[in-house]
């Protein structure tokens, strides 16, 4: 009987029902969706990417065993990319349960502390059968169980390079959005001798439906200032209680869907 490290179709499996059991648990339609009250529409749609990621990696693993040398091959190739992309997918969803832990899941009647280590559980376990799936792709495509899907060193050199070619002009254009996705912001960034009645405007291009803004003293990054937010899909406003401190400088950071921006001004010493 063949071993998972020469057949990765196996551990392909266990990972398709993983990701569809868990994209399951994140949708918020379901009556056993695990966050209760937190429904982003950016959660369910994620949950949904999973889902269908996971029917995606089946279908895989059954071309798989049915194919042939050179289908098997393309299909490990296709999946050292796929596999990168689900493991980095894990890091924020990971990131936000040590952030926030026990207030996702503060509804679980047992104990948050069960609920948090239950999530953080589930995005651990994908990890692991994605490292697992990735080995055993590398252990295949160097000719370990099936000779005649065995790689050159030339061509897994150029596929590497291919691949790594397509990441770089991604996460150059990824940049260049970044740094432009901002229409204006009132105060200007840098700013000096703001009124401490102020009203704080950003406005970005195009719309989102995920946001946030924190406003923060710099010499004081631990505590808010107190005040009230405002929000449109196309930006956000900000209204400090009683007006902002005389002579401070202010940070604000605002976060509308994947993109952060942060800017700063001094207000006036009157």
């Amino acid at each position: 009987m063949s071993s998972w490290r020469t057949d990765p179709q196996r551990i392909w499996r266990w990972l398709g029902w993983s990701c569809i059991v868990i994209g399951v648990f994140y949708f918020p339609a379901f009556p056993w969706y695990l966050l209760g009250e937190v429904k982003e529409e950016e959660i369910g749609h994620w949950a949904l990417c999973s889902m269908v990621g996971g029917a995606v990696i089946l279908l895989g693993a059954r071309l798989y065993r049915k194919g042939g040398g050179q289908t098997k091959r393309l299909l490990l190739l296709v999946s050292l990319a796929g596999m990168a992309v689900l493991l980095l997918g894990q890091v924020p969803a990971l990131n936000s349960w040590m952030i926030f832990q026990g207030n996702l899941i503060r509804h679980w009647p047992v104990s948050p502390s069960v609920g948090f280590f239950f999530g953080v559980a589930l995005h651990g376990w994908l990890v692991l059968l994605v490292l697992a799936a990735l080995t055993a792709a590398c252990l295949s495509l160097a000719g370990r169980g099936d000779s005649e899907i065995r790689i050159s060193r030339r061509e897994g050199l150029r596929y590497l390079l291919g691949l790594g070619s397509l990441l770089a002009l991604w996460w150059g254009w990824d940049a260049y959005q970044a740094r432009g996705w901002i229409a204006n912001t009132y105060p200007a960034d840098g700013m000096e001798h703001v009124p401490v009645q102020t009203v704080v405007t950003v406005a970005w291009k195009g719309s989102y439906k995920t946001m946030g803004m924190r406003v923060r003293y710099e010499d004081s990054p631990e505590a808010a200032v107190p005040g009230a937010s405002g929000a449109t899909q196309y930006g956000m406003t900000f209204e400090p209680e009683g007006g902002f401190q005389p002579g401070r400088r202010v940070r604000i950071e605002v976060e509308a869907g994947r993109r952060t921006h942060v800017f700063r001004f001094t207000t006036d010493t009157k």
